[in-house]
């Protein structure tokens, strides 16, 4: 049997950053199923689109979502 989901590697990458903003680009690749850097390109794309913003604490990143920009989008 063939695995398939309806939603797009962009939209798992945004939920996953909104229940956990804290993730590693690793668990991020992880839980979406794509190579870490399939997700650092999937995370730049969202991040030019203004839906997302991330900044540095120690040496991660947690990222922050804009609804608003998620709703013009």
């Amino acid at each position: 049997m063939s695995r398939w989901g309806l939603l797009s590697n962009h939209a798992l990458v945004l939920i996953h950053v909104v229940e956990r903003p804290r993730s590693t680009l690793r668990q991020i690749a992880d839980a979406v199923g794509v190579t870490d850097r399939a997700a650092r390109s999937l995370l730049r794309a969202i991040e030019e689109d203004g839906v997302i913003s991330r900044r540095r604490e120690g040496r991660r990143n947690v990222y922050t979502v804009s609804i608003e920009a998620l709703m013009e989008h």
